[in-house]
Order: structure tokens, then sequence, then C-alpha cells
């Protein structure tokens, strides 16, 4: 077996990994981690493929800014220490894990009936960094990232307001001598 795809299996197995511990875990915070170790996977999944623009915008964007925004929320708000096995009822996860299991067999049915090799000559175009920026602020996709950047805005402003609203009595009480 070659070395890159012990790596790609490495990678791929860290990514599932991050995403079962996530599902597993009962605090929020130790979610969030999980979900910046899947992250972090992916990225290494763009850097064996050659997208290292790519991969290095998924470190930066997701692991770092939506992880960071993730964890930002989750001490803003407030959480009270729910058992998350007994919120769950017995048939929702037996339901979740058949749509989980038909979504995996769905995927491996499309991955082995795809093509090995891909179609034409020469394998993927190289798109340069310089032309995925002019397409990123190009007039036809710049509303779009504008409003990006409002609605994550609009979502750190309601975090706070709803951290504040939701502090109990005995905290206000408090705040008052």
């Amino acid at each position: 077996m070659e070395s890159n795809v012990v790596v790609f299996l490495t990678v791929a197995a860290l990514a599932l990994f991050g995403g079962v511990t996530m599902l597993s875990l009962r605090r929020v915070l130790h979610m969030a981690l999980a979900v910046a170790l899947s992250f972090l996977s992916v990225a290494g999944v763009f850097f064996l493929l050659g997208a290292e623009f790519l991969g290095v915008m998924q470190i930066i964007v997701y692991t770092g800014a939506v992880t960071v925004l993730a964890v930002f929320g989750i001490m803003l708000t407030r959480h009270d220490a729910v058992d998350v096995q007994t919120a769950r009822g017995a048939v929702q996860r037996a339901l979740a894990g058949i749509v989980a299991a038909g979504g995996f067999l769905f995927l491996f049915y499309l991955l082995f009936r795809s093509p090995l090799e891909p179609d034409g000559a020469g394998g993927p175009p190289v798109v340069s960094i310089g032309a995925i920026g002019e397409a990123l602020f190009s007039p036809e996709f710049i509303l779009a990232f504008e409003l990006v950047g409002v609605m994550l805005l609009a979502a750190l402003i309601g975090a706070v307001t709803v951290a504040r609203e939701e502090a109990p009595e005995a905290d206000r009480e408090e705040e008052g001598r």
C-alpha cells in the first residue's frame, strides 16, 4: 500500500472519529472541540488532494472562525446540565441509526459506481488563487459575501442578548446588591 493511501486513510479515520465523538459527547464545549478535529481532518484531505488553498481556507474559516464562534456562543449562553440520553427516546435513536446506515450505504453505492479514472486527459484544471479571489469578490457574489458577514454579526449579537435575558432571578438580585 502506498504511503499517501495510508495517510489518507488515517486522516479520513480522524475525520470520522471527530464526527462520531461529537455525537457521543454530553458537554457542548467538548462537542465543539470534536467538530474542530473533524474540520482539521478535512483540511488534511484537501492538502492530500493538492488543493492547498482550500486546505488553508478550511483551517482559517472553519477550524478557526466557525469553531471559535461556536465556543463563544456556548460560553455566552447558559446551559443547564441535562442528561442527553434521557432526553432522547429509544425510537429516535433507532431511527437515527437507520437513517445514518442508509446514508452510508448510499454513499458507498455511489463510490463504487463511479469510475476510478477521471474522464478526459490531463486531470482537473488548475485554478489560481487570484481567479478564486476575483470570483468571490465579483459583482455576482459580493452581495452574498457581505450578507454572510452581517448574518454572523447578528448571530453574535443575538447570542449576547439571549444570554442576558436568560439570567435567573437569583443572579439579578445579586447584581442589584
